[in-house]
């Protein structure tokens, strides 16, 4: 059916929908990594410079400084009375800006641990805490010693479960001493 043949409403959102749309494909289309603009400048600079990591770099960095205009234009705006718009142009800023710094350290942190194998990085012997342990003895012996925020509480060969230390919130120092980690 020709678009003229709609109701007046249909068109209305069809247009609207189809407004929103290009206005997505035209920003998305902006050099700035992580945008799909940004990945292709950074498969450009990767094909000139033969070098992925200094063309991820480069491109975040734009990516950054496009993030941050994006804020910047969002502060402007709310000054000017558009705190509506001025408060989604400051929040796709800080999201383009923190996506693009994250993208980088991704790839960086790839590149540190691609190839390495898994022992490296993990204990073969994990610390364990029993369920008949005191909450006083568990902080005691094993947070302020080890420094994990989670522990797996076994008996014997069999998993219980974990106790974090996020637990203690709710918990009084004085009860430390009664309650168990089972508990």
């Amino acid at each position: 059916a020709p678009l003229a043949a709609l109701p007046q409403p249909v068109t209305g959102v069809l247009s609207t929908l189809a407004v929103i749309n290009f206005t997505v494909a035209v920003f998305n289309l902006a050099p700035a990594f992580p945008l799909d603009g940004g990945r292709v400048l950074r498969a450009a600079l990767w094909h000139w410079r033969r070098d992925l990591k200094e063309a991820t770099f480069i491109s975040s960095r734009i990516g950054r400084g496009f993030g941050i205009a994006l804020m910047i234009l969002g502060v402007i705006a709310f000054l000017r009375g558009n705190f509506i718009g001025g408060m989604w142009w400051f929040l796709i800023g800080l999201f383009v800006r923190g996506a693009a710094s994250s993208s980088y350290q991704q790839l960086v942190l790839k590149d540190m641990v691609e190839g390495q194998p898994v022992r490296r990085f993990m204990r073969s012997e994990p610390v364990t805490v029993a369920p008949s342990l005191s909450i006083a003895e568990w902080v005691d012996e094993y947070v302020y010693r080890h420094h994990y925020k989670m522990y797996p509480v076994v008996d014997g060969p069999r998993l219980l479960g974990f106790v974090t230390v996020d637990s203690l919130k709710g918990l009084r120092r004085e009860d430390w001493s009664s309650k168990k980690v089972a508990d």
